[in-house]
């Protein structure tokens, strides 16, 4: 039962990001298009890098406060 919703979603994602492919493929061709999306990628990716940045400062901070014995406090 298990294996068959699987395979319902997985072929019901595939046919929709087919789907979504088709409608961009016109997009991929404009050059306006693709600076846009490039520009878009790569503010995404600082944020992502900002916060994975932070995330890492505050591992470090727990690890920090573990091993003195003290309770770190956010």
């Amino acid at each position: 039962m298990l294996l068959m919703i699987h395979l319902l979603v997985v072929e019901g994602s595939a046919r929709m990001e087919n789907s979504a492919m088709d409608m961009l493929a016109p997009l991929a061709r404009d050059l306006q298009w693709k600076i846009f999306v490039r520009q878009e990628l790569t503010a995404l990716m600082a944020k992502l890098l900002a916060f994975l940045e932070f995330l890492m400062v505050m591992v470090v901070l727990a690890l920090l406060s573990m091993s003195s014995k003290t309770y770190l406090v956010i």
